[in-house]
């Protein structure tokens, strides 16, 4: 068991002394439990149309239009699995997170918790860098600057694919790669881009 590790370990990972939920803390919670659930699900449900990364209060949002789901999870996990479909990636977080909502909801600030709360910035890496250079453009689609969420990784899937669409004629596995959406993904940009900063080459 370790912070870094699967979903299972990370959802089983308490700390030892519980504290009441604050005011605060209830903020920072329901943050954390609309984190397990991927950012176009929830923009689904909300019907909007007009973004590609829900805001901080989009998430806020979510979480209490699901009040009695989560309720219903958190009394009786292994019959009521919504848990496990809404949160497909990490759903044992996010059942470990409907716990600690449950007893918030009935117990109010008289609730303790035990739950670790992850925090995480956009792509640390090139934060950095928009840090030390000033450049505002990296400033922005690193969420440096207030206003919307900005998703590096995924405006970056789509600049390789309008790429590939306009010199398609240029580059012999254009056809091949648009093709396969798989191969444009946020994920497959992640993992080529936030990697750049610690110094990773072509090799």
């Amino acid at each position: 068991l370790n912070p870094q590790g699967e979903d299972l370990a990370k959802a089983m990972l308490e700390f030892a002394e519980s504290k009441p939920i604050t005011q605060e803390g209830v903020y920072f919670l329901s943050i954390h439990g609309s984190q397990q659930i991927q950012g176009k699900k929830i923009l689904d449900d909300l019907g909007l149309t007009d973004r590609s990364i829900p805001t901080l209060e989009n998430r806020i949002e979510w979480i209490k239009r699901h009040k009695e789901m989560i309720l219903k999870s958190a009394k009786d996990p292994l019959h009521e699995l919504w848990w496990g479909g809404v949160a497909s990636s990490n759903p044992f977080q996010f059942l470990a997170f409907c716990f600690a909502w449950a007893d918030y909801l009935e117990q109010g600030h008289n609730a303790l918790c035990s739950l670790p709360i992850y925090q995480d910035g956009t792509c640390n890496g090139l934060q950095h860098i928009a840090a030390l250079t000033g450049d505002a453009a990296l400033l922005s689609i690193t969420n440096m600057y207030p206003g919307d969420p900005q998703d590096i990784y995924l405006i970056i899937a789509l600049r390789v694919r309008e790429y590939l669409l306009n010199t398609n004629k240029n580059y012999e596995c254009a056809d091949f790669i648009l093709s396969h959406p798989k191969l444009l993904s946020r994920d497959i940009a992640k993992k080529v881009v936030m990697i750049i900063p610690y110094g990773a080459g072509l090799d």
